[in-house]
């Protein structure tokens, strides 16, 4: 597990980790700017769901639903008869209500329950596959990027077994060839990956046999910027996949960025 603060003024810098046993794990670090920070918190090197957290250090400005963020799997896409989730920060936005809404091709079923540390978690279930949209108003207004468009899809199968290892995800550098692992845990079938750079240009990954359930992904970015990995399994992406990885200098934690508009 890894865990890192990132500031107002976009400096990064590792938290400190307890164990307090029990599978229980304490985040620590001191704040030295005044501001909106994220934590983000990984396990095998991927984002643990709710990730990156939010934390206001100093007075809280003038509010609203604009001051209202949301996040997670859930708001891009889900698995039939699945539970998906997503987390609503609102401690910045000041007294209000919310509104969560799910539609599309069949109802969905939503629960909702308050952390009381200005976040909420929201989990809900769709019966059907399809295109849903997720509304989340706060005092009958709209947040920042809502309505979200996710993509419900039918169950994952085996692809749910694979795990990915050893994934760099930022500090890559340009024209270097870059390794990580998947493993099929008893899974059987093939397995795919391709990269995409920021231009667009889409290019296969070499997939390696290292042993009947461990292959190895080989990839070399050409460009500066974000780039997404692709990882199938039969075909389908397995979940979380693309891969969003930082290639060239960034100092910048990518997961304080947020767009709204029209």
């Amino acid at each position: 597990m890894s865990a890192y603060v990132t500031s107002p003024t976009g400096r990064l810098e590792n938290c400190e980790i307890v164990d307090l046993d029990n599978c229980n794990y304490s985040i620590k670090f001191v704040p030295k700017e005044m501001g909106v920070h994220t934590v983000s918190v990984k396990h095998k090197e991927m984002h643990i769901p709710g990730s990156p957290f939010e934390f206001t250090v100093g007075p809280l400005q003038g509010g609203g639903a604009h001051k209202v963020r949301a996040s997670g799997n859930g708001l891009v896409r889900g698995e039939v008869h699945a539970t998906n989730e997503f987390n609503i920060y609102t401690r910045e936005a000041g007294a209000g209500g919310l509104a969560i809404a799910v539609e599309g091709p069949a109802k969905a079923e939503i629960d909702f329950f308050d952390r009381k540390d200005g976040s909420c978690g929201v989990e809900y279930s769709c019966p059907e596959p399809g295109e849903y949209q997720i509304s989340i108003k706060f005092n009958d207004e709209h947040i920042p990027d809502s309505p979200f468009n996710v993509a419900i899809v039918p169950p994952f199968g085996d692809a749910k077994r694979l795990t990915i290892h050893s994934l760099k995800t930022k500090g890559l550098d340009v024209n270097r060839q870059y390794t990580f692992s998947v493993n099929f845990n008893g899974a059987r079938g093939h397995v795919d990956a391709r990269i995409t750079a920021p231009s667009g240009m889409e290019e296969p990954c070499v997939v390696q046999e290292m042993s009947d359930d461990h292959y190895a992904i080989r990839f070399i970015p050409k460009e500066n910027g974000v780039h997404w990995i692709h990882v199938r399994f039969n075909g389908r992406d397995i979940p979380d996949s693309p891969f969003r990885i930082v290639v060239g200098q960034a100092n910048a934690d990518p997961g304080r960025v947020f767009a709204s508009g029209s």
